[in-house]
């Protein structure tokens, strides 16, 4: 999902918010990463592979993060067991609101925690 997942988040960010995106390299470098940060006036920060826990402590000290979460349920939204067949489920700001006129497909589908 990670290889679907950044370039889709990147070429919307880009399309939408009209904004600047920074690659850090496979071999982060938490110095020139935080200097490209701030010379470019980041608002928002995306990722989908490991962060090593102090640059992510660094990094959330100097900006609000968003969280997301994101796993596997049934049907009603009990979690799955690992290697059992279920259904993606997120949680973030940016998930859906509601489908658009269809109320009620939004009340099935949309749950209060959500």
């Amino acid at each position: 999902m990670l290889y679907i997942f950044v370039p889709v988040i990147c070429v919307l960010h880009v399309a939408i918010g009209k904004c600047k995106i920074i690659f850090s390299s496979i071999l982060h470098e938490t110095v020139s990463t935080m200097k490209a940060i701030h010379e470019e006036k980041c608002t928002a920060l995306n990722g989908g592979s490991p962060m090593h826990p102090e640059l992510l402590s660094e990094l959330e000290k100097e900006i609000p993060i968003i969280r997301t979460a994101q796993g596997y349920a049934d049907g009603v939204g009990n979690a799955v067991p690992i290697g059992q067949r279920g259904e993606i489920w997120t949680r973030t700001y940016t998930t859906m609101t509601g489908y658009f006129n269809d109320s009620e497909k939004t009340n099935e589908t949309i749950t209060s925690s959500s």
